[in-house]
């Protein structure tokens, strides 16, 4: 699967995380951009980071495995500002 990400800032690391279904999950204040809300439920996980390019795109692959591959929620997290995207449900 491959995710990108518009609108990061340039040169800098987004942060895309996955889940089960769309919730209300805060980033724990031990983790980077802490206290952040994301559209997530509690079963969301780190997909990857990536670094993004000079005009704000960050693209990640990643291998999807069951049960992920027919059902998957994933948001996007600017690393530098802590400004998420949408979440998007991806089938």
């Amino acid at each position: 699967m491959r995710l990108i990400a518009r609108g990061v800032s340039a040169n800098e690391q987004a942060v895309f995380v996955a889940a089960h279904a769309e919730g209300m999950l805060r980033i724990p204040d031990t983790r980077l951009c802490a206290n952040t809300k994301l559209g997530l439920d509690g079963t969301a996980f780190l997909a990857g980071m990536a670094r993004a390019d000079s005009k704000g795109v960050a693209r990640l692959s990643v291998r999807v495995r069951e049960p992920f591959c027919r059902r998957i929620h994933v948001q996007a997290i600017d690393v530098s500002t802590c400004k998420t995207s949408n979440v998007v449900l991806i089938e």
